[in-house]
């Protein structure tokens, strides 16, 4: 039996941990470009609370997962600031994608980021 990946129901329970950043592919309209970054970045999701620690600033968010798209909020405000389709999130490696407006008005326009994720605990 074949299942589509983007409609499997992801376990929460899954992204729970210390996750770093490996690189980030960057897409618009067929040209894209592999980002890795000498600068590392760390996500480690609690129950309810993503920490990222980037050198030595630390910011401290909320996170839910609804099935196959992972919300990132304003803890105060409870707002949300960003969300991402989970594309894998396997025991050691998590892909999230990230659909961004175009950048003109036109239509036909494809851009996202996918980031590209090495579970490190």
């Amino acid at each position: 039996m074949l299942l589509c990946q983007s409609c499997q129901q992801t376990d929460s329970s899954m992204i729970e941990g210390s996750w770093q950043m490996d690189s980030t592919l960057h897409y618009y309209n067929h040209f894209q470009y592999l980002e890795t970054g000498d600068e590392k970045v760390f996500y480690h999701y609690k129950a309810d609370t993503l920490i990222i620690s980037k050198a030595e600033e630390v910011k401290a968010i909320g996170y839910v997962l609804e099935q196959d798209t992972l919300k990132w909020f304003d803890q105060s405000r409870k707002q949300i600031t960003s969300a991402f389709q989970v594309l894998t999130l396997k025991p050691n490696c998590m892909i999230l994608r990230e659909t961004l407006k175009p950048l003109y008005e036109q239509p036909n326009q494809q851009r996202y980021r996918q980031y590209y994720f090495s579970r490190i605990d």
